[in-house]
């Protein structure tokens, strides 16, 4: 006879995720409930064996809290014949954000179907800073901010845009930039807190990238298909990822790029005095 945490059991199965640690591959049973706190609640396993007969949930490898969290899928993450979806709880609880891979596309649709009526309505927390969008700076207009929040993946409007450097503030340092913003990210969920980079131009042009990951110096390309550049003046556009290449964002010692190929979408000097946009393949 199976437990009575067998009988809340509503979706289940096996999922795949990258250890903090090592960065290798672990595979786990995940089981979502089906009503009441425990369908709030995503729980894992080693194996199935080890849920199936886990009936007073000593066996329990971990759990993730989900009220208040958003689950998407991450096609743009997609790797190695698995499919990606995210769980969001920075908006929650846990404030953090958890990558999960499925064996096929199907099942990653499901897992997100089941979670997002799991996680149920955002959080009076998700919803403060959703309302409090933009912290600091002085770049962008009310309409601006708007015409940019709305551009945003929708998991990361659940966030609020808190200001890591200004050339005013903190002078013109490329590695002061990328201090600053190392600084932010770490205190909001590390590589995963992602980028809003604003440049405003001695003829009063604005234009920018958002990129999937904080700004820091790198030695190769990093960040994913969420990454995008604009321009809100003269004309607001929004130039999202084309899928010929994944060269998104390059902290490098002298130079940050945002786009790869024959010409960056949008480069910098190391002093931030000196700047370059034009057409790019990757976006």
């Amino acid at each position: 006879m199976e437990g009575k945490l067998n009988n809340l059991i509503g979706k289940e199965g096996p999922l795949k995720k990258k250890g903090k640690a090592s960065g290798a591959w672990v595979k786990r049973w995940y089981g979502l409930g089906t009503h009441g706190m425990e369908g709030r609640t995503l729980r894992y396993w080693v194996t199935e064996s080890d849920r199936k007969r886990d009936s007073n949930k000593k066996l329990v490898k971990g759990s993730i809290d989900l009220h208040g969290a958003v689950a998407s899928a991450r096609p743009q993450a997609d790797v190695g014949g698995l499919f990606c979806f995210c769980l969001d709880t920075t908006g929650g609880k846990e404030n953090r954000v958890i990558h999960l891979y499925a064996k096929t596309a199907g099942e990653r649709d499901g897992w997100v179907t089941a979670l997002k009526a799991a996680c149920g309505a955002p959080s009076p927390r998700s919803m403060a800073a959703a309302q409090a969008s933009f912290e600091g700076g002085s770049l962008l207009s009310q309409e601006h901010q708007r015409e940019v929040w709305g551009w945003l993946p929708e998991r990361h409007r659940l966030r609020s845009a808190r200001l890591a450097y200004s050339f005013e503030k903190h002078g013109h340092s490329l590695s002061t930039m990328y201090r600053l913003s190392h600084e932010i990210a770490r205190g909001a969920g590390g590589s995963e807190s992602p980028s809003l980079l604003v440049v405003k131009t001695d003829r009063g042009e604005l234009m920018g990238a958002f990129t999937s990951q904080a700004w820091t110096q790198t030695e190769h390309y990093v960040g994913t298909g969420e990454s995008f550049v604009f321009a809100l003046s003269p004309k607001a556009r929004r130039h999202a990822w084309s899928k010929s290449d994944e060269m998104f964002m390059l902290g490098g010692k002298d130079s940050l790029s945002v786009g790869g190929g024959s010409h960056p979408a949008l480069w910098l000097d190391g002093d931030l005095l000196k700047g370059v946009t034009a057409e790019n393949e990757t976006f």
